[in-house]
């Protein structure tokens, strides 16, 4: 089993998410980080020149790194930017299915707690578009939960 950090969600200035993920490179026994803007583009602008620091930064610790996609994309601008997610030439983490709009088919991806997996149907639609990883939605029974890895774990 190996661990994946999950995108910050907070509103942190630049030096404290570019210390951050400095210290998550050097120091954290995480195989995978998930980074870029979740919650809201409009804050983009105040950190977005510290992603690709941390993308190279991460990946010369030898972490597995991925980008999110907005939780709500909405705008013009906003699904410029989920476009834009598809050709940085790392993973993508979709966290609303309007990004699977800009993955071609079959094209692998993960996917964020934020989209609603809640059956075995679900799963499996999502895995036949090329979805590799799936984390579940933290509201789920532990039976539910238990019944998807499973199904998951059958289908590679």
């Amino acid at each position: 089993m190996d661990l994946t950090l999950g995108p910050i969600q907070f509103f942190w200035e630049a030096p404290r998410i570019r210390d951050f993920y400095a210290r998550i490179a050097d120091e954290a026994p995480v195989a995978r980080v998930v980074l870029g803007e979740l919650v809201c583009s409009k804050r983009l602008p105040f950190w977005q020149g510290e992603i690709p620091v941390a993308v190279e930064r991460l990946k010369a610790a030898g972490k597995e790194v991925w980008l999110t996609s907005l939780a709500l994309v909405t705008l013009k601008r906003e699904r410029q930017l989920t476009e834009e997610l598809v050709d940085a030439g790392v993973g993508v983490e979709i966290s609303d299915l309007t990004t699977l709009a800009y993955l071609p088919k079959g094209t692998p991806f993960s996917v964020s707690p934020l989209i609603n997996v809640y059956n075995i149907g679900t799963l499996d639609w999502l895995a036949a578009r090329g979805a590799k990883r799936i984390c579940l939605p933290n509201e789920l029974p532990l039976a539910s939960v238990a019944r998807l890895a499973a199904a998951g774990a059958e289908r590679g």
